[in-house]
């Protein structure tokens, strides 16, 4: 039956399995093969959300002379078993929530209460950020999930602070921030307990040094929300007609402990005596930041606004940035978040020219430590608020030079739940993502292809929107569906450029293999 399995599994993983099934050192031939396949220059980069959806698939056996359905992990060796979700631990971050959730899901639901491999299984689902997945209405199965974004904790802060302050007095703990502990129940129902809050969330346990991912709302109020949390607004200049930001007079704030204050007092002399670039090699060491490392969110949030951290220079930012890559393994990954949205993300969302040398370095540095961070914070909030030209053109190099290809579909699934703004620009990232050979799921290539269906009209005779319309086309061609390539038919219908009698030879040929 393993055997049986075991061919079942995608080629690109199968390699990984046979070093895990040698007698001797298993653990290091594994990670030696990994290493290998993904640093490769022939065939094809493994695809973990390929590996773990085919581990989930019910495969029929027979069971004390019944015939039953078993996910098909099941069917391997209990020792392979073992030794796999032991590599999968040591790999969680390159892994999509979404993925591993699901797989997490499906095998805990088919194994033993008290098994050894259903403990691992729980191990592993306290390592990555996500403790609840909301479903998304018009893709209601398993294999379909929209997440909430990082924006959601911004959404509704009065909530969220009256919750904790509740939460502290109930634990007794007033140190720290009581988070409930995930259970069973929680993880494995299908439904959500809490019906009557618009957002679904649930808080996972010990978040000092695991990656909190927190899931998408979709919501057109997002931008207004984040601005309201930070304590300013966005009005439009009655002379200019431009959108520009004040102070938001009556926020609420959370309240500081008096050390925290007086840390922030000398934090805030610090930034302001920075007049030359800081030195990432430097041997001084500063502890300004640590206390950033216990505090909440919403703390973090207040504090940077009492530094008015969107007023500062670059390179006060760059010496916050290197103190945050410095400190890494200390800060949590919603405090990271929170503390680069409100640092990074005035910098870049600010641009009027190209970025300067300093803050490029900073952005790609950043990008390199904490990637995932940096989407949830930066990228996919300035990609979905029509990006300028100088935003557009450091985030391609981001994309380029810093992402993987695991971390290109991370941020594509999350700028899938945003509600994105069609520009020129947000062309130039779409063909980026696309130029690196990327694979992506079907789900994206459908929001892809909507997206530019919506605008045919508009972009009929636009020369970048056609050079991106026939990118989808030759590079994702065959993962079309059928309502794609009929949406394609009616979007080069109206295109005006050189390029529609390519595209539409292309989607001649793609449509008669189809068939």
């Amino acid at each position: 039956m393993a055997d049986i399995a075991l061919t079942r599994l995608p080629s690109p993983w199968k390699g990984l399995f046979a070093a895990l099934g040698k007698l001797e050192h298993p653990e290091e031939l594994a990670r030696l093969w990994y290493m290998e396949a993904v640093e490769s220059q022939y065939g094809h980069c493994p695809v973990w959300s390929q590996l773990l959806r085919n581990l989930a698939v019910e495969d029929p056996v027979i069971q004390e002379m019944q015939l039953t359905f078993k996910p098909r992990f099941l069917l391997l060796s209990p020792n392979l078993q073992r030794l796999f979700l032991c590599f999968l631990q040591q790999h969680v971050s390159s892994i999509l929530d979404c993925d591993l959730h699901h797989f997490v899901c499906v095998v805990k639901q088919a194994v033993d209460q008290f098994s050894e491999i259903r403990e691992l299984l729980g191990k592993l689902s306290k390592s990555f950020g996500v403790d609840h997945l909301v479903t998304d209405k018009n893709y209601p199965d398993v294999d379909t999930i929209t997440y909430p974004d990082v924006d959601t904790i911004l959404k509704h802060p009065r909530y969220l602070c009256a919750h904790l302050v509740n939460s502290k007095e109930n634990s007794g703990q007033s140190g720290q921030d009581y988070v409930p502990m995930e259970t069973e129940e929680n993880l494995e129902s299908e439904e959500p307990t809490c019906s009557d809050m618009k957002m679904h969330q649930y808080y996972g346990k010990d978040r000092e040094t695991e990656e909190d991912v927190i899931i998408v709302v979709e919501d057109d109020e997002e931008e207004q929300s984040i601005l309201c949390h930070r304590g300013l607004k966005q009005v439009v200049d009655v002379k200019s007609g431009s959108k520009i930001m004040e102070k938001e007079a009556d926020y609420e704030s959370v309240s500081l402990p008096p050390d925290i204050q007086q840390k922030i007092i000398i934090l805030r002399e610090r930034l302001m005596c920075e007049t030359e670039p800081q030195s990432s090699q430097s041997s001084q060491t500063f502890n300004e930041m640590e206390f950033f490392f216990n505090c909440s969110p919403e703390q973090v949030d207040e504090i940077c606004r009492t530094l008015d951290t969107w007023s500062l220079s670059e390179i006060a930012v760059q010496y916050i940035c290197q103190k945050l890559i410095s400190l890494s393994d200390s800060l949590s990954y919603n405090n990271c978040v929170h503390l680069l949205s409100n640092v990074l993300y005035p910098k870049v969302k600010g641009l009027t020219q190209t970025a300067s040398r300093l803050l490029a370095s900073v952005v790609m540095a950043t990008a390199e430590k904490f990637p995932k961070q940096l989407i949830d914070s930066v990228l996919v909030q300035v990609v979905s608020e029509e990006p300028g030209s100088p935003e557009a053109d450091l985030i391609c190099r981001v994309i380029k030079e810093s992402q993987t290809d695991e971390q290109r579909r991370y941020f594509m699934q999350r700028l899938r739940n945003k509600t994105v703004k069609m520009n020129e620009n947000f062309l130039s990232v779409l063909q980026m993502v696309i130029d690196t050979k990327t694979e992506i799921n079907e789900e994206i290539i459908s929001w892809i292809v909507a997206l530019l269906t919506n605008s045919a009209t508009e972009y009929s005779k636009n020369l970048k929107y056609g050079k991106v319309v026939l990118a989808v086309v030759d590079n994702y061609g065959m993962n079309l569906s059928q309502t794609d390539l009929s949406n394609l038919s009616v979007l080069i219908d109206k295109h005006g450029t050189f390029l529609k009698k390519t595209i539409g030879t292309t989607l001649k040929k793609l449509k008669t293999g189809k068939t």
